[in-house]
């Protein structure tokens, strides 16, 4: 077993963990997770809302793995990509975001909103509900470097259980995953509350999920 934290309170939980990282510890060998996830591992990441399973989006044994990992998902769900630019968005949806998008993108990113994107190409249809894809850029340091990084889309859905609570917790997502994951990078516990999610329908806000920022319905009249 390899251990790779200071943080000994931790032992008794992480029997059996093959890699386990404190976030301050990689800031110098993200280049290196950044090549574990393009070879197709799965590790658990803080964000800037609760810790996400992180693994390539564009890659259908990938994603068939975190679906056995999150239990009971509906697979008609799909998966938050997470990226660090506008522009590499548009890439993944293969068209330019309206001024609208565009506008409503760079008030709230990097932050908790994420935003549903209508998509051109035909890609990433193991995390897409139809033609449609949600994204997000966080505000979290390390996890954006980590990103800018990676050539290809990243999920980090909740981890947990579809359905359970706690993915705030690095103590409960220890005890979840060991032996069933590749890696977990760990910092401080998350509030547990995750990104808001809205879409944006003929210049207006249709709100899909509460979270930890809120926004009010039609509110986008303010960017015409």
């Amino acid at each position: 077993m390899k251990y790779h934290s200071k943080e000994n309170s931790l032992l008794l939980l992480i029997k059996n963990m093959t890699e386990i990282y404190m976030v301050s510890e990689i800031l110098d060998k993200l280049e290196d997770f950044s090549y574990k996830l393009k070879d197709k591992e799965i590790g658990v990441f803080p964000t800037d809302t609760i810790y996400g399973i992180l693994g390539r989006a564009d890659r259908e044994d990938v994603i068939n793995r975190v679906f056995e990992l999150k239990r009971n998902r509906d697979k008609e769900q799909g998966f938050i990509i997470l990226t660090d630019s506008i522009e590499k968005i548009e890439g993944f949806i293969g068209r330019k975001l309206t001024k609208i998008e565009n506008m409503f993108a760079k008030k709230y990113w990097p932050g908790r909103i994420t935003l549903i994107l209508e998509k051109c190409k035909k890609k990433y249809k193991y995390v897409s509900v139809k033609d449609s894809q949600a994204f997000r850029i966080p505000d979290f340091k390390p996890l954006l470097r980590l990103l800018k990084l990676c050539d290809f889309p990243v999920i980090a859905p909740s981890a947990n259980a579809a359905g359970d609570k706690g993915a705030g917790k690095i103590e409960n997502v220890i005890k979840w995953f060991k032996n069933k994951i590749d890696w977990i990078v760990i910092d401080n516990d998350r509030d547990e509350i995750p990104s808001s999610i809205v879409k944006i329908e003929k210049d207006t806000i249709r709100i899909i999920r509460d979270g930890v920022l809120k926004i009010e319905e039609n509110s986008i009249c303010m960017y015409r």
